[in-house]
């Protein structure tokens, strides 16, 4: 069913027990830029066991994601090698590596997380984006938008609204709630801010 509009790369490897709807591109990493010298190269993704690919979504990615399902429109590249996230809508959970336990579901949420961030919950718009820092974040619930932006090694955080967000954000044990509640605070801890 739904095998209609498919696109599998040559190199692909596909698991066991996946399912991939119509519309789902498995592309190659930047086909363009030295196309000669990728022909006898792995260039495609590989899918292991249990991963559902959602309709128009395109992947660049080179290594798969065991237990991984990944919405539609939602646009994973670079290497992916974490286990068990949800990604649910577009640009989320964007350049990954190592990341295990993770939902992240909106648009462009949880991108750039990398070095092992687990059980992280992101909702809503640029919710826990990395930007270019590389990021391992642990037990954040982060949801709305803006909400734990540019977090950077934070933990056991609860964020709730347009909150906690500054470059380089390292903050641990902190709830916040509310419209820019301790918006441009780094290495904030056990502090609780309302309002």
């Amino acid at each position: 069913d739904h095998g209609m509009g498919v696109v599998i790369g040559e190199t692909s490897d596909i698991g066991d027990n996946v399912t991939i709807y119509h519309m789902a591109t498995l592309g190659g990493i930047s086909p363009s830029i030295n196309s000669e010298k990728q022909r006898e190269i792995k260039r495609h993704p590989t899918l292991q066991d249990n991963v559902v690919i959602g309709s128009n979504a395109a992947y660049e990615l080179t290594t798969g994601a065991r237990n991984v399902f990944i919405g539609a429109n939602s646009a994973n590249s670079d290497v992916i090698t974490g286990n068990e996230n949800v990604a649910v809508g577009n640009g989320t959970l964007q350049t990954i590596t190592s990341d295990s336990y993770n939902v992240a579901i909106g648009s462009a949420v949880a991108i750039n997380i990398s070095g092992g961030s687990l059980s992280n919950i992101a909702i809503g718009y640029q919710t826990m984006q990395g930007g270019n820092y590389s990021v391992t974040n642990q037990d954040n619930v982060a949801i709305g938008i803006n909400a734990l932006r540019y977090a950077s090694g934070s933990s056991y955080n609860v964020v709730i609204g347009q909150a906690l967000f500054a470059q380089d954000q390292t903050s641990t044990q902190v709830v916040a709630i509310g419209y820019r509640a301790l918006s441009g605070a780094t290495s904030t801890a056990a502090t609780t801010a309302v309002g």
